[in-house]
């Protein structure tokens, strides 16, 4: 008998519907789940690695994508490649960035600030080289927009009124770059804890103690990375203040100060950084930067950070700007430049025109007196003036005796004491002079070897030779007086 009931059929296709949806519902939540876990991962890869870890600790190893996390003011921008740029290097300005969110310092049971370590990395690029200004302040602060404050070496923090105040409220490691006598600073490359004032509580030139306890100094602003460490023990009310050119933290401080921060600090406070510039400028920045309250700030590594943005070099109207010239004064400079240049060459050939003109008319005075007097007409060297005066043999005589001091041959001439009685004794009979010293010539000669012209010195009708003293030490002296007394009378300069 046949069983036309339809009812197992039907349940056969309830029963696969039933386990068909029960599989496909363990397939959607499965199916859930990852994509809750794939996007939570997606959100957490999205969210940049500079980030507040917990509401007391922050790490910011650059800082690329943080308009949300912290404020800026004033010239502060983030560059492109992750640097957060407090200022750049135009004039009197000033740059802030700070935390965007108050972080409490205090204990809100007994009113004792906390312990707190921070760590950045800072670099501050001058102008032009040696030559920057003013500084830059780690900073802790009532409020995270600093109003009515001063660039120049006021670093953004304060200004002429409440420089000073003790209800300011506020803490400052200060990194500058020029000595301020009006703060009392040490010199133009010192670190200095302030506390509601820039007259530095305490201070040093920057530098940092190596592993064999030398104190090496630093440059702030050299353009390179610094690192630095600001860490408050309240146990001990001990502020210890350290920099470095390495990621390795030095084993001892620059800055130790012993203050107790809890009258300063209000219960919440404002984290950041302040900078300015004056007529002198630079460009400061902040590489990367770590937080944290009790507890050591998240150590940074030099290395991974973002680079120092490379400085412009500098165009020709920024050199003369640097070196205080102006335009109108390198025009002119240039002008009286080329005239004197003009006016030299043009001294210089007159100066040549004449000597040739004279050279020809007057070859050499010695060789000149030699040669009248060898022609026997020795009177024409005498000044016509002089005539009446002397007898044409008294002349020939101190002719004659002249040329003998000037001799070429330095045994030729006569030692003092024999001029002398030359000179005073006319009954002395004079001998010939032969040839003069001093009347040397140059001509160009051409080496047939090498085709090269070469200049060097030829004979005469006289000599080539250079005036040696004789062995006795009365020869220049003998020389001297000759020369003198010739001079005298004949009113010629030989």
């Amino acid at each position: 008998m046949i069983n036309n009931n339809p009812k197992p059929l039907q349940n056969l296709i309830k029963l696969f519907f039933i386990q068909a949806s029960t599989v496909l519902s363990l397939f959607v939540l499965i199916m859930a789940r990852n994509f809750l876990m794939f996007f939570s991962a997606f959100l957490f890869l999205s969210i940049p690695v500079s980030s507040q870890l917990n509401e007391n600790e922050l790490y910011f190893p650059g800082f690329k994508d943080l308009s949300a996390n912290l404020t800026l003011s004033g010239a502060a921008k983030f560059e492109k490649d992750g640097v957060l740029c407090l200022t750049n290097d135009s004039e009197r300005l000033l740059g802030q960035a700070f935390y965007s969110l108050p972080i409490q310092f205090k204990n809100s049971t007994n009113g004792e600030v906390f312990s707190f370590s921070s760590s950045f990395a800072l670099g501050i690029v001058p102008s032009y080289p040696n030559d920057g200004g003013h500084g830059m302040a780690f900073t802790i602060s009532p409020s995270k927009e600093l109003n009515d404050t001063a660039a120049r070496h006021y670093l953004g923090l304060f200004n002429k009124t409440n420089n000073g105040n003790a209800s300011n409220h506020l803490f400052a490691v200060e990194f500058d770059t020029v000595q301020s006598p009006e703060f009392y600073d040490i010199d133009g490359n010192h670190v200095g804890i302030d506390i509601n004032s820039l007259i530095s509580n305490e201070s040093s030139t920057a530098a940092y103690i190596d592993d064999s306890s030398t104190k090496r100094e630093l440059i702030l602003m050299s353009g390179k990375p610094i690192l630095a460490w600001i860490d408050y023990d309240a146990s001990e009310n001990l502020l210890n203040v350290t920099i470095s050119p390495n990621s390795s933290k030095p084993r001892l401080p620059l800055l130790s100060f012993n203050v107790n921060l809890s009258p300063i600090f209000l219960e919440s406070m404002y984290i950041g950084f302040s900078s300015s510039t004056g007529i002198v400028t630079s460009s400061h920045y902040i590489l990367g930067w770590s937080f944290k309250i009790n507890g050591q700030a998240g150590a940074l590594d030099l290395s991974s950070l973002p680079s120092i943005p490379d400085k412009k070099k500098l165009t020709a109207p920024e050199l003369l700007k640097w070196m205080g010239i102006s335009p109108v004064i390198v025009v002119g400079l240039t002008i009286i430049l080329v005239l004197g240049i003009f006016l030299l060459i043009r001294w210089r050939t007159f100066l040549l025109e004449a000597d040739q003109t004279f050279s020809f008319q007057f070859p050499n005075s010695k060789v000149y007196a030699c040669q009248l007097w060898k022609e026997g007409v020795a009177t024409g060297l005498m000044n016509p003036t002089l005539r009446d005066s002397y007898c044409e043999d008294q002349v020939l005589r101190c002719i004659n005796l002249a040329l003998l001091c000037v001799e070429h041959n330095p045994m030729d001439r006569p030692i003092m004491s024999v001029v002398i009685s030359m000179s005073t004794s006319e009954g002395v009979k004079l001998p010939m002079p032969k040839q003069p010293a001093f009347s040397i010539e140059r001509k160009i000669v051409v080496d047939n070897a090498s085709g090269i012209n070469r200049t060097e010195n030829t004979n005469n009708n006289f000599t080539i030779s250079v005036m040696d003293p004789r062995s006795t030490g009365d020869d220049t002296a003998t020389y001297e007086a000759a020369m003198t007394h010739l001079t005298v009378l004949l009113g010629i300069k030989l």
